[in-house]
């Protein structure tokens, strides 16, 4: 019991945040740089693994608006309900990880309740309307490329800290 505990908090403290850009229009393409190298997938010799329990188990996305035009935009929960992968714990966490992904075309964005959840700033109800155009700005090529890009993936690179405050550095490939 005491090892499903801590493997929630460690779950819970790995709660990854990124700027989506969803509300914005199509802006000029950047061009693409190369990505770092990632991590070999780490050894998890010695671990207690366990496998995300998909039905029970969601990712929440903060996105913050930011830039010129903010103020006219609102910030957004983005949410995957579609969570798959593992995470390993090691006593001490040192040494302890995670692989999940969910995919992109999923993605539930501004559900009201879970925007209540997530605290004041997000406490502004958004009309059905609102939430659609932000969904599908955010899906489409301009944002996240669903279309081509059908997955978000995260792997822990390293872990730190103690329970139950617990610091993981983060791959995430999208788009």
């Amino acid at each position: 019991m005491k090892i499903m505990a801590s493997m929630r908090v460690l779950a819970v403290s790995a709660v990854v945040m990124f700027a989506l850009g969803a509300c914005s229009g199509a802006g000029p393409e950047r061009p693409a740089s190369a990505p770092a190298p990632r991590p070999s997938p780490p050894e998890i010799v010695g671990a207690t693994s366990y496998a995300v329990n998909a039905a029970d188990s969601a990712v929440h996305i903060l996105v913050r608006r930011g830039g010129l035009l903010a103020r006219f935009g609102h910030d957004h929960v983005v949410t995957s309900r579609s969570v798959t992968g593992r995470l390993w714990l090691r006593p001490g966490v040192r040494g302890s990880g995670f692989e999940l992904g969910f995919p992109v075309g999923e993605l539930i964005v501004d559900d009201p309740e879970t925007r209540r959840l997530a605290g004041a700033e997000f406490g502004t109800s958004l009309s059905a309307a609102d939430r659609e155009g932000t969904r599908r700005n955010m899906l489409g090529a301009a944002v996240l490329d669903a279309g081509r890009h059908p997955r978000v993936e995260l792997r822990s690179s390293a872990v730190s800290g103690s329970l139950p405050k617990v610091t993981a550095q983060t791959w995430i490939t999208l788009r």
